[in-house]
């Protein structure tokens, strides 16, 4: 019923809604008992003025509704997207910047510096990425191999 009213109040059209219900559908296999579901790997696209962020802003209000909204983050890769969206950047978010070797280091920084990241990935289990399209190749590989070091889960890309 929460995800038909959403859909409703954020007049979201047919595409817009089935992107909506497959996020919505995998939260509630998330949160059902039994064994653990597949991470979703959703790619939502369109150019300008599709309404890709009324998806957004429907998927931020489902997991505040649920109670959830520790579970859910939205990105982008530069400052003006994030601030439009109401996100941050994932570099910040996901520590871009921070060399690997830094991040794996035995040193108080690295500790610190990966304890942040842990704690800030403790509870989520859906990371947007909006205007993915303008992080490079390498910039991926990197955020798969931080979500997966907070995350604990080396065996998954982007952390599982």
């Amino acid at each position: 019923q929460l995800a038909i009213t959403l859909i409703a109040k954020h007049q979201l059209n047919s595409r817009q809604a089935l992107a909506f219900l497959l996020l919505a559908d995998n939260v509630a296999r998330q949160t059902a008992s039994g064994p653990p579901s597949e991470p979703l790997r959703l790619l939502v696209t369109g150019p300008g003025g599709t309404g890709k962020s009324r998806i957004f802003e429907a998927w931020t209000e489902f997991h505040k509704e649920i109670h959830r909204p520790e579970e859910f983050r939205l990105t982008a890769p530069t400052g003006v997207v994030a601030s439009d969206i109401g996100g941050c950047t994932i570099h910040s978010e996901a520590a871009l910047c921070v060399a690997r070797k830094n991040l794996l280091a035995r040193t108080a920084g690295g500790s610190k510096i990966r304890e942040a990241l842990e704690a800030r990935f403790a509870m989520l289990k859906t990371l947007v990425v909006d205007e993915i399209y303008f992080m490079s190749a390498k910039d991926i590989s990197i955020l798969s191999e931080n979500c997966s070091i907070a995350k604990g889960n080396a065996e998954h890309v982007f952390g599982g």
